[in-house]
């Protein structure tokens, strides 16, 4: 998996505001940090135990396209 460096600090949130700002701002594409590969890497498993592609790597793809083209944000507003 293309996933950056991390550690658990860059993970962490302060609260549920900071977390639906870090939400919004990976769906809006203004987020290309671990948090989105943290998001990216959780929707390809539900992507692959869902059928929706067939391995972790392919959902992988699949959950970043969803996120690159605007699909993922669509679902929400």
């Amino acid at each position: 998996f293309p996933i950056q460096p991390v550690t658990i600090r860059d993970l962490t949130l302060q609260d549920h505001e900071s977390s639906a700002d870090v939400i919004t701002r990976i769906l809006a594409g203004e987020d290309r940090g671990p948090k989105r590969d943290a998001a990216i890497l959780n929707a390809s498993a539900a992507l692959f135990l869902a059928g929706r592609a067939r391995s972790l790597l392919e959902a992988w793809d699949v959950a970043a396209d969803l996120l690159d083209s605007g699909r993922a944000a669509a679902k929400l507003g």
